[in-house]
């Protein structure tokens, strides 16, 4: 599974920060902070990857999975 990332930012993300963990710079390489987008998760095909970025830490990666965590809880309920 995949979750885009946008540098944009809004009230949209200040609403639901289970939804729209940000990153910041230097996270996992990334050049600039960004906003996870969980609520566009998607499967892919790994032989559409065609280069690899970089890896969070665990505390890094912490809030992506409360969020997903949170977004599958709310769907079952």
């Amino acid at each position: 599974m995949i979750a885009p990332l946008t540098t944009q930012s809004g009230s949209w993300a200040l609403k639901n920060n289970n939804l729209y963990p940000r990153l910041e710079a230097g996270a996992g390489s990334l050049p600039q902070s960004s906003i996870v987008l969980l609520d566009q998760t998607r499967g892919l095909d790994i032989n559409r990857v065609v280069s690899y970025l970089g890896t969070l830490t665990s505390e890094q990666y912490a809030p992506i999975l409360n969020g997903l965590i949170h977004l599958f809880k709310q769907q079952n309920s």
